[in-house]
């Protein structure tokens, strides 16, 4: 048998093997267990069909691969005896009708959390942990692409830079790195992360490199490299001493991070310039019921209506005011401290507001493509809220930083 034994008859949303049996052009009659069947809908289906790829290239790998399959006929996909994996998709009585789960060739990560409350709300590390062991949101291996881009950006905004500061699109070389681009292409700060301009935002990385230790910055001994580690620390970023050697690849996202430690340095624009509370645990009691540690926030929209009521009590007993190195780590009543500029932070994030308005990021409130014959429609209500963010694209890796407000 294929489904689970002892647990009873299958329900909306269990996953699970089963055997072809039967099919017609429309419908594909799937063995579950002994005596227990369910159908396959073309309607139901419509996203699926077989894998196929482009022309080879001559240096290896292919042009592109199938992307819009669209399944016509279910006698031409399926053979009796094929083993497929189903999701039970609806239950109405002995009628169990089913959906292919597609099993991704790639693997993703995602972070998320809520910047007001405070507390990690989402951690995936892949798609199935029996697959692959690999917990991908601590996974400092990967290079972040562009969005390293907001992080130096802010950087020079805080030493002042313009949004309106005209830069060049001309080739660039320094720092060890060299950038092709068009001379021709003139353009603003604002435009330039905006559109993710390359060239433009090596000029940006450089005379944000250049401008720690001059002026009002400079400090005997000073060390460019290290207060650009201290900026990209502040923001939220972990290991810095390892991960970023002030090479001119990081102006192009050439280090890697964690995607935990990129969604700690956009919760740090988020925050106007705050670090997030980003605790993994919420509570500990012992088995008597003691609280030993609580780091849940009134307005965690997990906590229990009792210790919603014992977070505005604490708040109560010590009113809030920013933490100091002195205090204890996420000390009663202490706010996140500050660790860039508010104003800093505002002009990131508006800029990043644009990226998602009509920059790199603007297919984020698109909808999504869909068929005519089939219910995926659904899916295609707009974002009905402002969003910032910045996308990163490598050969290999596809990056999205953001938030929603």
């Amino acid at each position: 048998p294929y489904a689970p034994q002892g647990k009873g008859q299958p329900t909306v949303g269990d996953r699970l093997l089963g055997r072809v049996v039967k099919r017609t052009r429309d419908t594909v009659t799937v063995e579950l267990a002994r005596d227990l069947v369910g159908t396959l809908r073309l309607e139901d289906n419509l996203w699926a069909g077989p894998y196929t790829e482009g022309k080879k290239r001559k240096g290896g790998g292919h042009t592109g691969v199938t992307v819009n399959p669209q399944l016509k006929d279910m006698k031409k996909a399926f053979s009796p005896g094929d083993v497929i994996y189903v999701e039970v998709l609806r239950r109405d009585g002995t009628r169990i009708d089913l959906e292919l789960v597609p099993i991704p060739m790639m693997e993703g990560s995602l972070v998320s959390y809520p910047v007001v409350s405070g507390g990690v709300d989402t951690l995936v590390g892949g798609w199935d942990f029996d697959r692959n062991q690999t917990r991908r949101y601590l996974s400092d291996t990967r290079q972040v692409a562009s969005t390293m881009k907001p992080i130096y950006y802010s950087l020079r905004y805080d030493q002042g830079m313009a949004p309106s500061t005209d830069l060049s699109g001309a080739s660039f070389s320094g720092h060890g790195y060299e950038g092709h681009g068009k001379g021709k292409d003139r353009v603003i700060a604002w435009e330039a992360l905006l559109r993710s301009r390359d060239t433009s935002s090596q000029r940006v990385w450089s005379a944000a490199l250049r401008a720690t230790c001059q002026g009002a910055n400079a400090e005997e001994g000073c060390e460019p490299r290290e207060k650009y580690r201290d900026w990209a620390k502040r923001m939220g970023f972990s290991d810095v001493e390892r991960l970023l050697d002030g090479w001119g690849n990081e102006a192009l996202g050439g280090n890697s991070q964690s995607p935990l430690a990129m969604a700690r340095a956009y919760g740090t624009l988020a925050a106007r310039g705050r670090a997030p509370r980003m605790p993994l645990v919420r509570k500990i009691t012992d088995r008597e019921g003691r609280v030993l540690e609580r780091n849940i926030q009134p307005l965690d929209p997990h906590a229990s209506f009792a210790d919603t009521l014992t977070s505005l009590w604490d708040l109560t007993l010590s009113p809030p005011r920013d933490e100091t190195p002195s205090d204890e780590p996420r000390a009663l009543g202490r706010r996140p401290a500050q660790q860039i500029s508010p104003v800093t932070a505002f002009l990131t994030m508006a800029n990043l507001v644009e990226v998602i308005k009509r920059g790199t990021g603007k297919r984020f409130r698109r909808p999504l493509a869909t068929s005519k014959r089939g219910p995926i429609e659904l899916v295609t209500k707009r974002l009905n809220r402002e969003a910032a963010g910045k996308t990163g694209t490598l050969d290999y890796d596809v990056w999205f930083d953001g938030f929603t407000y």
